[in-house]
């Protein structure tokens, strides 16, 4: 079989085909063999010159394309068609695939069959333009589904607006808010469907958005009260941005705040209620974190830590009642609030001289404190507890130093001769009672003399106990 041949010297197309940039080859189209190829074409399909010219169509070619080889090369080539036969995807020695735009003409001086191709390297345009028409495709879907998801959801408000300030996209629920189909409002300014005092917000807020592409910026609408009550919305604008950076819409997306805003607002004015009624007691009452910071003070608390309410608030309760109170208290309020364990306890402040009760009440977030100044109390109490030891000992006094004499004087009276009263014997007997009579009133005047405590009277000592019974 005769080798392959060059384009002889005279043919015009020699230094057009050897010294092209572009990869070139002649084929027979009935054997799909390679008859001629310049440089450039080994080079772009990287092959030596003697495998490719006993190569065929078929090895430049992966599997996937050979079918539709097989249909190009099954139909008479048309003339009236031109060269162009669009864009194929050719392989190379090493496997590697890659697009070229094919130009083909017939090339009689090869042979009646053979063709003069040249392959185009337009590898990168064209997955360029298939990373982009994915990514379009991609996002046309997301934004169907995200277009689904808003016309679908309860509450959600959403709307799109492109560069000039027109609505692209608005779901039923904002057009509803607006008292319009989503049909009457597309295309249309948005400007003319806020309130006037709405106007300022959201310019300044669209021009944030197209300032600054994909940064989250967000605007509070209130639109004027329909029937008696205001209707408020929270949005969340941001500038969407394209491939290549420039900025095509503005998303907006919100939530009707009504609801909340009135529930705050009751919450609020409890809340203030509640704080009155604190600031009203004149117990001492404050609030700490699971970190030991107070959150809340009422003023008695606050004056008697020696702070102002503004002060107290974000302290650290060690800090603060370091100086008031002991290590071990600081340790078991540490515990009652972290542990979730109930405290009662009592302690004395030194300054400014005071008993106070504690009172500790966990919950999940903290703790409330209550103290109570028990000064009065513990007054009572001491004088209540100095008035038992005296009853004891006036018990005492009567079970011993009484008896003693007593007992002596019906002892004698038991001896006395009633017989005979001037028996000699009976006056030393009245000596010995007049003896036994002054001990028993020296005993006597010991006990009324231990019936009195301090200034305290049994009114006193009766109030105070009534008092302990009934403080707590």
């Amino acid at each position: 079989m005769a080798g392959p041949r060059q384009v002889e010297d005279g043919d015009s197309l020699r230094s057009f085909f050897y010294d092209s940039p572009f990869a070139m080859y002649v084929y027979d189209r009935q054997t799909r063999r390679f008859l001629e190829a310049n440089p450039a074409a080994l080079a772009h399909f990287g092959h030596k010159r003697e495998a490719f010219l006993q190569a065929g169509l078929d090895t430049i070619r992966p599997k996937s394309e050979l079918d539709k080889l097989n249909k190009k090369l099954a139909k008479v080539y048309d003339l009236g068609a031109g060269p162009d036969q669009g864009i194929w995807l050719h392989q190379a020695a090493d496997g590697v695939a890659f697009y070229d735009r094919i130009y083909v003409i017939p090339f009689p001086s090869y042979g009646p069959n053979a063709m003069l191709a040249m392959a185009i390297d337009v590898d990168k345009q064209v997955r360029q333009e298939q990373q982009t028409a994915e990514r379009a495709r991609k996002a046309d879907a997301r934004r169907a589904y995200l277009e689904s998801l808003l016309e679908n959801q309860t509450g959600v408000l959403s709307a799109r607006i492109n560069t000039e300030g027109l609505l692209t996209y608005i779901n039923p629920n904002l057009a509803q808010r607006a008292g319009l189909l989503p049909a009457d409002m597309v295309g249309k300014p948005v400007r003319s469907f806020l309130d006037p005092h709405n106007r300022a917000p959201f310019d300044n807020v669209f021009a944030q958005c197209l300032a600054e592409p994909g940064r989250q910026i967000p605007i509070r609408l209130a639109k004027a009260p329909q029937a008696g009550q205001r209707l408020l919305a929270e949005y969340t604008a941001v500038a969407l941005q394209e491939p290549d950076g420039s900025v095509d819409e503005i998303q907006i997306t919100g939530l009707d705040i009504t609801a909340k805003v009135v529930m705050i607002e009751k919450l609020n004015a409890y809340k203030a209620r509640l704080v009155a009624i604190l600031e009203a007691i004149p117990d001492n009452i404050y609030a700490l974190d699971n970190n030991l910071r107070l959150v809340y003070a009422n003023s008695p608390a606050a004056q008697i830590l020696g702070h102002t309410v503004e002060s107290l608030l974000g302290a650290d309760m060690v800090a603060v009642l370091t100086p008031i109170a002991s290590a071990e208290l600081l340790e078991r309020t540490r515990r009652a609030v972290q542990e979730k364990i109930p405290l009662e306890e009592t302690f004395y402040m030194p300054n400014p001289g005071i008993w106070l009760a504690i009172r500790v009440f966990p919950y999940p977030e903290g703790a409330v404190v209550y103290t109570r100044d028990i000064s009065t109390r513990k007054d009572y109490e001491s004088k209540l507890q100095a008035q038992n030891d005296l009853l004891q000992e006036i018990a005492w006094l009567q079970s011993h130093k009484v008896r003693a004499p007593l007992a002596s004087i019906l002892g004698l009276m038991k001896i006395f001769n009633r017989q005979e009263p001037s028996d000699p014997y009976n006056l030393r007997l009245m000596d010995m009672l007049q003896a036994c009579c002054v001990q028993l009133d020296q005993v006597v005047h010991e006990i009324v003399g231990k019936t009195y405590v301090g200034d305290a009277t049994g009114d006193d000592l009766r109030a105070a106990a009534r008092k302990h019974l009934t403080e707590d």
